[in-house]
């Protein structure tokens, strides 16, 4: 069987860059129920779930109800270097993107999986980092004395933990 961290990657890109919020906020409870069955549908298209994880199409549904109420149904989430273990690479078009992780492999293991959700995600292994702090301006302060400012939470990987918890 498939590693479904896989999936929980292309989910939380699918939610980030594919729902319209605003629109959705409009939609009566019965509309939204549709919309989650839609969407589990286009997911379920692109990621075959139940051959690759055993997963039904109600899982799936499931699945994108979750992390679309941690990605922006919540409320915004603080993101603290000292207390979530992050790392950051420089993806192929010069944009940081933040992973959470509880190690450098690890990170490096998620980077390689999120890059097979989108192209993003693409980057060199030399460029990954750990963030150690937080900078007198906003950014993210490297290991390597470098700063790295957060673009969007698009440029953010298992921000919820779906990949497993990063501040064990």
């Amino acid at each position: 069987m498939a590693d479904v961290e896989y999936l929980y990657f292309y989910i939380e890109h699918y939610v980030k860059n594919e729902v319209d919020y605003p629109q959705l906020s409009k939609l009566s409870q019965e509309s939204f129920e549709k919309f989650l069955t839609k969407a589990a549908i286009q997911v379920s298209r692109s990621t075959s779930p139940k051959q690759l994880y055993n997963l039904s199409r109600e899982d799936v549904r499931e699945l994108i109800y979750k992390i679309m109420y941690d990605v922006r149904l919540s409320g915004k989430r603080c993101v603290s270097p000292e207390m979530d273990k992050m790392y950051s690479f420089i993806n192929h078009v010069g944009e940081p993107i933040f992973i959470h992780a509880k190690s450098k492999k690890e990170a490096s293991e998620r980077w390689k999986k999120a890059a097979h959700t989108s192209p993003k995600y693409w980057g060199k292994g030399k460029t990954l980092h750990k963030v150690v702090g937080i900078s007198d301006d906003g950014n993210f302060l490297l290991d390597n004395g470098e700063t790295r400012d957060l673009i969007n939470d698009l440029n953010v990987v298992n921000l919820y933990g779906y990949g497993g918890k990063t501040n064990e």
